[in-house]
Formats: C-alpha cells, sequence, structure tokens
C-alpha cells in the first residue's frame, strides 16, 4: 500500500494571540499588522538589487506579510525578526503549515539582547524599531556586524521635529506606546549612522503616507466595533485587545498631526559600499558590476563550460603597485632629463587618482 502524505496539523495558538492577529489583519490587510503594506516596503528597498538567494534582514516583521512577498518577488531568503510576542506566536503558528525549506525564517527580537550572525546578511529593513532603542549607535554597530562588507540599510522610525523636544503631544504619544520609547531627532539619526559605519544616502519625511493609512483603517475599526457590539455575550478579551490597538493608533495619528513627531524613511550604505559607489561615478565608463557567481550563471543559462573560477583579486592589486612603483622610477629619470611638462604632470596624477581608488577597494575587499 502507497503511504499518504499526512496533512500538516492545524497550528497552535493561544487565543488572545489569534484575536490580536484577526484585529491588526482587519485593520491594515492580509498579514499585515501596521501601516507598511508591501507596496511600501517595495518603494523602500528600490534602491537595492538583489541576486537570487541572497539573505536579507527584516526587523519588525509584523504578522509576516511583507517578508513572504519579498521572498517570492525576489527569490531571496528572509530572516524576519519580531519583538510582539502575539505576533510572534502567530509567526511560528504560521511557519508550521509552510512548505519544507521556506525561504522565510521567523524569531523574536529583543533590541539589548538578540544577536546577529555575523557578515550574513546583504541588506537589512528595520520597521518601527529603533525609536524603543536606547543605545541606537550600540545598536547600528551591531547591525553593521551582521551585513556584509558592501551592504544596504533601510530604516522607518519615529523621529522628533526637533533634538529634545518634549511637549504634551510627545508625553501623550510616549504614554499610549507599548513599550519604553527613546525618539530622537533627524540630525541625531544621521549622526548615528556615521558613528556606526554607515553613510547615508536619503532621508525622506513619510509621515503623510503613514498618517493616509492610518485614516484608511478607521474602516475597519467602525466594523469591529459594530461586530462586538452585535456580540453575544461580548468578547471580553477580545474589546480589551481592540481597545488598546485603537489607543496606539490614535495616540500615534494625533502625535505625527501636532508636528512634533514625524515618521522618516532613512536609506544608507557600509562606508565600504560609500566608497565603490563613489568610485563607480567616478570611472569615465560607468561600471556595471556583478556577481562571480552571477556570470558564471549567465555563462552557463548560455550553454558555455565554465572551467575555471578563480579570483586575482591579490594578483591583480600587486600588479598595480609594481606598474605604478615602475612608473615612479620612469619619471624620476624624465625629471633628470628636464623632459617633464604639465601636460605631463597633470595627465599623470589623473592616472594616480583613478588607479589609486581601484588599489583601495581592491585592498578593502
Amino acid at each position: 500500500m502507497e503511504e499518504t502524505e499526512k496533512e500538516p496539523e492545524a497550528p497552535s495558538i493561544s487565543q488572545r494571540a489569534q484575536k490580536h492577529s484577526e484585529i491588526a489583519q482587519s485593520l491594515w490587510g492580509e498579514n499585515l499588522s501596521s501601516p507598511y503594506n508591501s507596496g511600501l516596503t517595495d518603494a523602500f528597498l528600490q534602491p537595492i538589487e538583489f541576486e537570487k538567494d541572497q539573505e536579507f534582514l527584516e526587523i519588525g516583521a509584523g504578522l509576516g506579510g511583507c517578508a513572504d512577498k519579498l521572498s517570492e518577488k525576489l527569490g531571496i531568503r528572509i530572516t524576519a525578526l519580531e519583538s510582539n510576542k502575539g505576533y510572534l506566536e502567530y509567526l511560528e503558528a504560521q511557519a508550521t503549515m509552510k512548505p519544507k525549506g521556506h525561504p522565510v525564517t521567523y524569531g523574536p527580537f529583543v533590541p539589548v539582547v538578540t544577536e546577529f550572525r555575523p557578515r550574513a546578511y546583504h541588506a537589512a529593513l528595520i520597521k518601527d524599531a529603533l525609536y524603543q532603542i536606547a543605545d541606537k549607535e550600540g545598536f547600528l554597530k551591531k547591525i553593521k556586524g551582521s551585513l556584509r562588507t558592501s551592504a544596504h540599510l533601510a530604516i522607518c522610525d519615529f523621529v522628533l521635529r526637533d533634538k529634545g523636544i518634549q511637549n504634551a503631544a510627545t508625553d501623550a504619544w510616549t504614554e499610549r506606546e507599548m513599550t519604553e520609547i527613546h525618539p530622537i531627532s533627524v540630525g541625531e539619526q544621521l549622526w548615528n549612522f556615521r558613528a556606526s559605519g554607515f553613510h547615508p544616502v536619503t532621508q525622506k519625511d513619510i509621515t503623510e503616507l503613514y498618517l493616509d493609512r492610518i485614516k484608511g483603517a478607521e474602516k475597519g475599526i467602525k466594523e469591529l466595533f459594530l461586530a462586538l457590539t452585535k456580540s453575544r455575550p461580548i468578547d471580553k478579551e477580545f474589546a480589551g485587545i481592540l481597545l488598546e490597538e485603537l489607543s496606539l493608533w490614535l495616540g500615534r495619528a494625533e502625535a505625527l498631526k501636532s508636528g512634533d513627531v514625524r515618521v522618516y524613511y532613512f536609506h544608507a550604505v557600509t562606508k565600504e559600499l560609500s566608497r565603490k559607489m563613489t568610485w563607480s561615478a567616478e570611472e569615465s565608463d560607468k561600471p556595471h558590476l556583478v556577481s562571480a557567481k552571477n556570470i558564471v550563471d549567465t555563462l552557463q543559462k548560455r550553454n558555455f563550460a565554465v572551467l575555471t573560477n578563480e579570483e586575482v583579486t591579490e594578483e591583480y592589486y600587486s600588479l598595480i603597485i609594481e606598474g605604478w612603483t615602475n612608473c615612479l622610477r620612469t619619471v624620476k629619470k624624465i625629471k633628470i632629463l628636464g623632459d617633464l611638462n604639465d601636460s605631463f604632470i597633470l595627465h599623470l596624477l589623473e592616472e594616480a587618482e583613478r588607479w589609486g581608488r581601484r588599489a583601495t577597494l581592491l585592498k578593502e575587499g
């Protein structure tokens, strides 16, 4: 007799976590728990070029909707971390229903405690999490250690309009948040990027987009309250969770409308990638760099047999140094003969700068 494959068991999840996830999805959409839908997330990651099977870190995964769509669309592997215990319970329950080898791995995020795999990720996205962390510079240094040498970092976060601002609007917002918060200004955040080994590329105020999404959730809130009033007996636990969510999002909306609290999108790159980007912009012929794996894959797709795939960076670097050593000897001889002119010197300096940049990048790996 043939063995029939067992159907996966229904995921185990507490009633509170189930109700919390249902409320969130009623407000924001399937497998979402905040205003960041897949369309917004795609826009945030637009500057990043991914290759298949690269690894990506997401902090603030919510109910996993964005991670699932990203992995499917881009063919990347994602580590999705979430700090909300109810959402994490939902994620872990859903993971039991996913096929073996699913490209998204879920896990808990505890700001001070969570450790990251070193040099594992090609990019990271952090959503509404950094404002909850007191030592932002230290945390970003941990993130930097988890990224590849040339990597991107995208952050969406609450910031203050001005450094150290505190008034009725910010106090009311702080009180309604579910955890202790440590918001800072945009300028302070840019300083933290530089101090932790990143180069900020873009910072954009996305407050209006965020507020529009909260406004769009009002319909879901009304429907939930209507359903609640019609149910007999009234589900007190469900009502309590709904009131918590309502207080949280109304508090955020009021703070954002005051203008003293904003939501910003930041795109930063590692300083190593920043130097590479500068080199790329300054090359006379614009380079189009891809990985060695990408070249091998392309050749094989076009029916070429790849017989050798060997790194020669050290040899190339040595040839640059040797070439410029010989060049300087030649210049010394020319100087002795008195044949140096301004045109020759300018050309020599241009070439020295160009090959110097290349040598520096090769040396840094």
